[in-house]
């Protein structure tokens, strides 16, 4: 059961704003790749448990901190061709960013999706895939809304 609104965060501006306007809870928030070091104060001064940490970065002792105080924090899967915590669908020039098809984004992500997998490879493959659905519905959704 989900309580409360889930907030995506990508950048750190809409983290600042949103602790400058107030916000005391971070309870169902899911914060993405942002370099944390400098706003282990902030995060003090917040209700963390129920939130999400997702390869972001921390300063020394401050992932421990949120996670005793009941945040998840998921680390970064570094050796892998695609972002595990992708919050957008991808973009074709992301795709296909190089001459040759054989060094792009997409042949080195199947490449790797045809590999035998290891424990890390598995769990980054999963959070992926995941991640892109969740994208496609925000992006289908808003095209419907739209029309």
């Amino acid at each position: 059961m989900q309580h409360g609104r889930v907030v995506d965060l990508t950048s750190l501006a809409d983290l600042d704003q949103r602790l400058a306007a107030g916000a005391r809870s971070l309870s169902g928030w899911r914060v993405t790749g942002l370099d944390l070091r400098e706003r282990g104060p902030a995060l003090a001064g917040v209700q963390v448990s129920e939130s999400l940490f997702q390869a972001c970065t921390f300063a020394p002792g401050d992932e421990e901190a949120v996670r005793r105080r009941g945040a998840v924090v998921l680390p970064r899967l570094d050796g892998v061709p695609v972002e595990p915590y992708r919050t957008t669908l991808y973009s074709p020039c992301h795709l296909f960013d190089v001459p040759h098809y054989s060094d792009s984004v997409d042949a080195r992500a199947y490449a790797w999706s045809q590999r035998a997998r290891d424990q890390d490879d598995a769990l980054a493959q999963a959070l992926h895939d995941h991640s892109i659905d969740l994208a496609l519905q925000a992006w289908t959704a808003a095209g419907r809304s739209s029309g």
